[in-house]
């Protein structure tokens, strides 16, 4: 038979019934300690095995939603094509526009951009 906490805790207790019985204090002292922490180390062995049980059917749940929720992924919108910004910039340069070299080029230079270079696709 495998020891189990429950096990060790009976056994435990057969032990701190003998001791009570001897009526030897220090005995009884020991043997009641003893007995306390097994208790206390049962309990926190259930409270783990019931946390791992909570923990997976968390994580089934979860999948669960997962799957329930699935539907179209959204789409992000497309980008401007690179090119587009980097015309816009070298017209806005020559046209003594300032434009940023770098990063997102304002959307009021793309549109006089365009206004300007109508039917041009960069």
């Amino acid at each position: 038979m495998t020891s189990t906490p429950r096990n060790v805790c009976q056994d435990a207790s057969a032990i701190l019934a003998e001791a009570l019985a001897s009526g030897a204090p220090k005995l009884m002292r020991k043997a009641t300690q003893l007995h306390d922490q097994l208790q206390d180390l049962a309990r926190d062995l259930e409270a783990r095995k019931e946390a791992k049980a909570r923990t997976r059917r968390i994580a089934e749940l979860e999948s669960e939603l997962r799957r329930l929720q699935g539907g179209p992924s959204r789409r992000r919108a497309s980008a401007r094509p690179a090119t587009e910004d980097a015309a816009a910039r070298t017209w806005a340069r020559r046209q003594g526009i300032a434009v940023p070299a770098a990063g997102r080029v304002p959307v009021s230079i793309l549109q006089a951009y365009r206004a300007a270079t109508p039917g041009r696709v960069a």
